[in-house]
């Protein structure tokens, strides 16, 4: 599967028309059209856009490889997004919603373009980001600068939860542990199923 069908198919399960998702995006129907039929090849930063918009998961990497014949691609540029560690900040960043997603009742992420610089830059247009909460009473918005604050708090706290949590037996043992218990769960199935089996009979 290419990458338009991929996208294509993300986007149909998503439950959009290619307006609908390019009015998520600030972009125009025809992009999104130009993506699907691949006559045009959005690098990483693009994809990730579209599957934040979806809430779908895209393989950023794969599908952002050179295409053949020359297809020429778009790069979407989002200020405090498209900095030397782009690709790990937007990971970070899809991490933290997925978290809010958890704890409240609902989380939309919204990115805002401007269609006229879309269409006289080529796809090279800055874009700003802010997760919209409802926590069922009421709702607020998270900006950029918020999400990053959880992000360095995250960053900052985590080596201690994970200093209660590790595991510093080698990997050996810790996987043929899992390996026995997985087992151990089989050679159970295997007896129940065979106590069914001679009761029916």
């Amino acid at each position: 599967m290419n990458t338009g069908e991929i996208i294509k198919k993300a986007r149909k399960k998503a439950g959009f028309t290619q307006k609908e998702l390019g009015e998520k995006l600030g972009v125009s129907a025809s992009m999104i059209a130009q993506y699907e039929n691949n006559t045009r090849n959005p690098k990483i930063e693009t994809l990730k856009k579209i599957s934040f918009a979806l809430d779908s998961s895209i393989d950023y990497y794969a599908l952002s490889r050179p295409q053949p014949d020359g297809i020429p691609t778009v790069q979407l540029r989002t200020p405090g997004i498209n900095d030397e560690n782009n690709d790990e900040d937007l990971d970070l960043r899809f991490a933290i919603v997925a978290i809010l997603s958890k704890i409240y009742k609902n989380v939309s992420k919204k990115l805002v373009f401007d269609s006229y610089l879309e269409e006289k830059l080529s796809g090279e247009f800055p874009a700003a980001m802010y997760i919209l909460v409802d926590d069922g009473e009421q709702s607020f918005i998270l900006h950029q600068k918020d999400i990053d604050k959880l992000i360095d708090f995250s960053v900052s706290t985590f080596p201690f939860l994970i200093n209660e949590m590790k595991d510093v037996r080698p990997e050996e043992i810790v996987f043929n542990e899992l390996k026995q218990k997985i087992s151990d769960t089989t050679d159970l199935y295997k007896t129940l199923l065979n106590e069914t089996t001679n009761f029916e009979e």
